[in-house]
């Protein structure tokens, strides 16, 4: 497996994140809402919304995946952050980046990988991705592709706006 390269500004993309304080927020049920949206408009049976610190892919809402967390040398998520709008990974098995991944040849066995990145209002920096993945190879058709990114700007709307306004 290939590790991400690291993003060109990495503490000031580490800042931004910090200053979201979206990794210690409690769970919010309106992300919960956006990644079932997102799994079911791209009819997929996993679909996470990921913040990227300096060590861990911090999973904050998930369906059907198992792990709250990973390593972020074994994240697609890491790869999904250093693009400029998008990844997609049509067969993880053919991918040189993700072949060897643990996830790929073991349990759920992903095959599947496509992330729209979580980008910050004003200085633009990619926190985290808000992504679907599939047990099966497969593209996302462009109308998919235009609601997860609809919806990848309205998980950092909800999260930005937490930030000015705390929930109780």
């Amino acid at each position: 497996m290939r590790q991400a390269p690291t993003p060109n500004d990495e503490q000031g993309r580490l800042q931004a994140l910090k200053t979201l304080g979206v990794l210690e927020a409690p769970s919010d049920p309106e992300l919960d809402g956006m990644v079932l949206l997102a799994a079911e408009v791209c009819a997929a049976p996993l679909a996470m919304i990921t913040m990227l610190d300096s060590e861990a892919e911090r999973v904050k809402s998930r369906i059907g995946m198992p792990f709250p967390e990973l390593r972020r040398d074994m994240s697609f998520c890491a790869h999904a952050i250093v693009e400029e709008s998008a990844l997609e990974v049509v067969d993880a098995r053919n991918d040189s980046r993700f072949c060897d991944h643990p996830l790929v040849v073991g349990e759920p066995r992903i095959r599947f990988y496509a992330g729209a990145p979580l980008v910050t209002a004003g200085d633009g920096f990619h926190v985290g991705v808000l992504c679907v993945l599939d047990t099966t190879p497969r593209k996302l058709t462009n109308v998919q592709w235009h609601c997860l990114s609809v919806l990848s700007r309205a998980v950092m709307c909800r999260i930005e706006c937490q930030r000015l306004r705390p929930l109780h």
